[in-house]
This record gives structure tokens, C-alpha cells and sequence, in this order.
């Protein structure tokens, strides 16, 4: 998942969710189960925004001496997001 995806899905999300309080209908069980595991799933996804804020700002450091740290702190970096993303297209398949 790019990092447009996971920004276009969090705004959407936030849309959907706003949209349906909007209405002002008195929540169902179903409704009320589908906001909470929408929400869920933005949370999630924000946390891999979080991931490619974090790779953003490592890749603006220019440590002297200390590349082999920079190198290892993206790779970290890029593992967590990769972990992240894997975790939430699982728990997305659940609700497919």
C-alpha cells in the first residue's frame, strides 16, 4: 500500500464515518459495529502513516560517520511499516 492509498483511505473513512453521524439516525448494531471497526482500521492505517512520516524525517538526516546507523534505522523502519500494512490488509480480508 503507498503512502496515497493509505492517506486516500483515512480520508475516506473519516468522510464515511462523519457522513453516517451526520445523518442523525438512531444507530443500529450493524451501524454501530461497522463505525467501530472502520475505525479501527484508520487507526491502524494511521499508524503506518506515522511509519512514512518517521522514514520522511530519517531520510532528511545526514549523520558524518554514522551511515551505516541511518541505513538501519530506514530498514527499521521500513520493516515496521511492512509489518503494519500486512497486519491491516488481514484484518481488512475479514470484513471482504
Amino acid at each position: 500500500m503507498t503512502p496515497e492509498k493509505i492517506h486516500q483511505f483515512r480520508t475516506q473513512a473519516r468522510r464515511f464515518e462523519a457522513s453516517v453521524k451526520a445523518l442523525g439516525s438512531s444507530t443500529r448494531d450493524n451501524e454501530e459495529r461497522l463505525l467501530r471497526d472502520l475505525a479501527r482500521l484508520r487507526k491502524q492505517a494511521g499508524r503506518i502513516r506515522d511509519m512514512d512520516v518517521f522514514t520522511g524525517w530519517a531520510l532528511t538526516i545526514r549523520p558524518e560517520g554514522e551511515q551505516d546507523c541511518a541505513v538501519q534505522l530506514l530498514e527499521h523502519l521500513g520493516a515496521e511499516r511492512y509489518k503494519r500494512a500486512k497486519k491491516m490488509l488481514q484484518q481488512a480480508g475479514k470484513y471482504h
